[in-house]
C-alpha cells in the first residue's frame, strides 16, 4: 500500500537510479499532509518497472528485469486508469535492454543485449497505438534517442551515430567514431551534434553526418568528461581542468582540485561539484565565488533551476548561483539518490529507497510517500506523480 504522512527527518539507507521530470506542478497549498498514513493512490499497476515518459495519455515505463527471460519489456499504460493499453518485447534468451523512450508523434525506443561493443540492436519506431511502424538495425542503443526537427538520432555501441526520419528512412551513419569498443552518448544538440566518445568529444554535422571537430582531452588521452552545452560551447571536465570548448578549440581552461562534476550553467556561471561548490565566469574563466567547505563525494544528485542550485545527499541544500550563498537544506533521509524541481520550481522532489519526499520553495518539507517497493524512476505530472518501483507503478494525486 502507498501511504503518506509528515516526516522531517528519516533514518534510512539505500540506493536506486535517478528520476526524470515532466510537467509541472502547483504550489501544493491546498493540501496538508496527514498525521496518519492514508491510502493516497489514484490507481496502482502490478508490475515494477521506471517510468521513462508520460505523453499522449499513456505512461510508458520498462518492465523491471527480475532474471534473463522475465521482464525488460516496454509497457504503456493508460494515464487516467492505469490498465495496460499494450506492451513491446521481444523473444530474446539472454539479457537485454530498451533505452528509455523518445516521444514526438511516435514513439522511438533502442535495444541491445549486455556484450557493451558486439554491435547487436535496433530501433523501433512505434505508433501510440504500439503497432511497430518500423526497425531499423543500429547495434545496441542505451541512450534515450534524440527528436529534433522531425530526425530522430540514435547513438549506438558500434561507436557510430545515426540520423532517421520519423518514417524510419536512414539519412546517414557516420564513420566509427573510436576504436575503442562502447557506445556515444549524445551531450546535446544545437547546430552541432556534441558526443562524448569513449573520452573525446566530437561535434557532428546534422547535415550529412560529418565530423567537424574532435577534442580528446587537455593532454591529448581521451579523459573527457562531458558536461552542458550552452550557445554552441561545450564545458566539460578533462584530466584535472575545467575547459570550455568552442569549434573544437580551448576558449579557457582552469585547474580543479577534487571536482564531482558539472551540475549546469546559470546566471553566467559555469558550476562546479566537488570540495565545496565552485562558480567559475563562462566567458572568461575567472572564479566568481567558492561555497560551503563540504565535500560532496560520490554520487550526489544535482539539479539547477531558476538561479538556484539543488543537491541532496542526507540532507537537500538549496544555493542561489549567483553568489553561492546556501538559501536553505532541509533533512529528510540518508543517502539521497534523486533531486528533481518542478517546472514551476514551486516544489522540489528527492527520493531514497521505497520514500518519495515533496520540499516547498522555501525548504519546509511537505509531503512523503512510502511505496512497497524501491522507488526506480518517476515522473511529475501537473496534478499527477508517476512513481516506478520494483514492485509496482503507482498515480498519485496531488
Amino acid at each position: 500500500m502507498t501511504t503518506i504522512g509528515r516526516r522531517a527527518v528519516l533514518r534510512l539507507g539505500g540506493a536506486s537510479v535517478v528520476a526524470a521530470l515532466a510537467g509541472c506542478l502547483d504550489d501544493g497549498s491546498d493540501r496538508a499532509a496527514s498525521d496518519t498514513d492514508t491510502d493516497v493512490a489514484s490507481w496502482e499497476h502490478d508490475t515494477g518497472g521506471g517510468v521513462d515518459e508520460v505523453a499522449d495519455g499513456l505512461v510508458l515505463f520498462r518492465k523491471r528485469r527480475t532474471g534473463p527471460d522475465e521482464g525488460g519489456d516496454l509497457v504503456a499504460l493508460d494515464a487516467e486508469s492505469g490498465d495496460e493499453a499494450w506492451s513491446f518485447e521481444l523473444d530474446v534468451p539472454e539479457y537485454n535492454t530498451y533505452s528509455p523512450p523518445a516521444v514526438d508523434g511516435s514513439i522511438y525506443v533502442g535495444f541491445g543485449d549486455d556484450e557493451i561493443g558486439g554491435g547487436n540492436g535496433e530501433l523501433y519506431g512505434i505508433d501510440v497505438s504500439g503497432t511497430v511502424e518500423w526497425t531499423r538495425s543500429t547495434g545496441s542503443v542505451y541512450d534515450r534517442p534524440r527528436v529534433v526537427d522531425g530526425r530522430v538520432y540514435a547513438a549506438s555501441d558500434d561507436m557510430r551515430l545515426y540520423a532517421f526520419g520519423a518514417d524510419g528512412t536512414e539519412h546517414w551513419q557516420t564513420d566509427r567514431l573510436a576504436e575503442a569498443p562502447g557506445s556515444p552518448s549524445i551531450v546535446g544538440i544545437e547546430e552541432r551534434i556534441f558526443l562524448n566518445a569513449e573520452g573525446t568529444m566530437v561535434a557532428v554535422d546534422p547535415g550529412d553526418g560529418s565530423v567537424d571537430w574532435e577534442y580528446d582531452g587537455v593532454d591529448g588521452d581521451a579523459s573527457v568528461r562531458s558536461g552542458p552545452v550552452v550557445d554552441g560551447v561545450v564545458y566539460l571536465e578533462s584530466g584535472a581542468a575545467l575547459v570550455a570548448l568552442e569549434d573544437g578549440s580551448e576558449q579557457w581552461s582552469v585547474p580543479l582540485d577534487g571536482s564531482r562534476g558539472i551540475p549546469g550553467v546559470s546566471a553566467g556561471n559555469v558550476l562546479v561539484r566537488g570540495d565545496g561548490i565552485r562558480a567559475f565566469d563562462r566567458e572568461s574563466g575567472d572564479e566568481q565565488w567558492h561555497a560551503d567547505d563540504r565535500s560532496f563525494d560520490g554520487f550526489v544528485p544535482t539539479a539547477v533551476h531558476d538561479r538556484r542550485l539543488y543537491l541532496a545527499d542526507d540532507t537537500v541544500y538549496a544555493y542561489d548561483v549567483t553568489d553561492g550563498t546556501r538559501e536553505w537544506s532541509a533533512g529528510v533521509g540518508d543517502d539521497m539518490q534523486s533531486v528533481v524541481v518542478s517546472a514551476s520550481g514551486n516544489d522540489i522532489f528527492a527520493h531514497q529507497e521505497n520514500y518519495l519526499y515533496r520540499i516547498d520553495d522555501d525548504g519546509e518539507v511537505g509531503d512523503d510517500w512510502t511505496f512497497d517497493g524501491t522507488v526506480l524512476e518517476y515522473v511529475v505530472g501537473e496534478d499527477v506523480v508517476y512513481v516506478g518501483t520494483t514492485e509496482k507503478v503507482v498515480a498519485i494525486e496531488r
